[in-house]
């Protein structure tokens, strides 16, 4: 039975291991506070990259040939075809991609050949790391925030199935959501407009809700958003122009063809939607709590609608499901800039850490249709390239 001395020792303890963690942080936030701006977007990068590879390795023995029908390889060779002749349709096998254009233009004009497949997203990855970081750290004002947050976005679906060469154009177009949130730049979403939605039509899916996290849940003014429409308005009208035409008749039969697979794969979607934040959902649910608590219950509920009509509406136009969580990020970044006004840096640290600690500690899956993937650390992986393959 304990005594109020007893209590009083374990709150003192409880106190003073709080304010030594908290020391330890400001001492390394003061070590990254010296790192010149490019210098801390390539520190959030390199060591983003290092944890996801670390823990969630590429499939070498898989990776080392071309091996079509696998899940991996499948993509990036229609994203090889694709950029042999970005503007034909019909030579790309998969309807999904064919109006992924600018990823395969920009391979065509450089002519990357096949080291495309392994340039265009890991480039994007690295670009995203650093953006997201240096990004998450000005607007919360806290470069270890922004370095937990990074490396945390390093452990969800949507930079695995990069790494893992699932998601070719993934990481170009997540910039582009990152952008809608955060960015007070005209010219950048101005950009972002005209840019995002010839990399994938999935960011025109996100913008609603990345629209609604920016207005409930940053600071960042929202007159500069109309900055987007240009972009936006000539992509959809270029898409119903050839939709009208009956020069698209692939986009039709590729919304019937998932709808049909649909049913088979219904028992494994929440397991899909589970792996792609894992603990990260706690921080997906915070905003939503916090403004309900605030009695904002308005956009409290118009973040729940929106949040769940996109996920739903993905999920019935992708057998991805892990893969399509991805469009939820702005909740993510809602939640760390609300989390950093509303407790303070410390506790945000925290926060930031247990969550990361806890996916790290959690397997991965990826998840399509009915199919599990397990995704496992770096060492497993390359035993098993040596003993499958020789790779290494």
């Amino acid at each position: 039975m304990s005594t109020p001395l007893s209590r009083s020792l374990a709150r003192e303890r409880i106190s003073a291991a709080f304010t030594s963690l908290a020391a330890r942080f400001e001492a390394i936030n003061r070590r990254l506070g010296r790192l010149s701006p490019f210098a801390f977007a390539v520190c959030c990068s390199l060591v983003a990259f290092a944890v996801s590879l670390a823990f969630y390795s590429p499939k070498f023995w898989v990776l080392a040939q071309p091996i079509p029908g696998s899940f991996e390889w499948s993509r990036a060779l229609t994203f090889l075809q694709q950029s042999s002749a970005p503007f034909d349709m019909s030579a790309v096998p998969e309807p999904a991609m064919r109006w992924r254009i600018l990823p395969a233009l920009v391979a065509h004009v450089f002519q990357l050949g096949t080291s495309a497949i392994w340039v265009v997203p890991q480039v994007g990855l690295f670009v995203l790391f650093g953006y997201f970081g240096t990004t998450l750290a000005q607007q919360t004002g806290d470069r270890l925030t922004g370095l937990l947050a990074t490396v945390l976005l390093a452990t969800t679906g949507a930079v695995i199935t990069i790494t893992n060469l699932l998601g070719m154009n993934d990481a170009w177009f997540v910039i582009g959501i990152v952008a809608v949130v955060c960015s007070r730049s005209p010219a950048l979403l101005l950009s972002v407009g005209l840019l995002c939605p010839w990399v994938d039509e999935r960011f025109l899916l996100a913008l609603p809700l990345a629209v609604l996290c920016r207005i409930t849940l940053t600071e960042n003014r929202t007159r500069s958003l109309w900055f987007l429409l240009p972009g936006v308005a000539v992509y959809l009208g270029v898409r119903l122009f050839v939709t009208l035409s009956g020069q698209d008749t692939g986009s039709s039969s590729y919304v019937a063809s998932m709808l049909a697979h649909l049913s088979p794969s219904l028992p494994y979607v929440p397991l899909g939607w589970w792996m792609g934040f894992r603990i990260g959902w706690v921080l997906l649910v915070l905003p939503v709590v916090t403004l309900w608590l605030c009695s904002q219950r308005k956009s409290a509920a118009a973040l729940v609608v929106f949040g769940f009509g996109t996920l739903v509406g993905i999920t019935l136009l992708a057998s991805d499901t892990t893969r399509s969580t991805s469009l939820l990020l702005p909740l993510l970044i809602g939640s760390i800039l609300v989390g950093a006004k509303d407790f303070g840096p410390t506790t945000n640290r925290l926060i930031l850490s247990g969550t990361l600690l806890g996916n790290l500690i959690q397997p991965f899956a990826w998840i399509t249709y009915n199919k599990l993937w397990l995704i496992l650390p770096l060492p497993v992986e390359l035993f098993r390239s040596w003993k499958n393959w020789g790779v290494f």
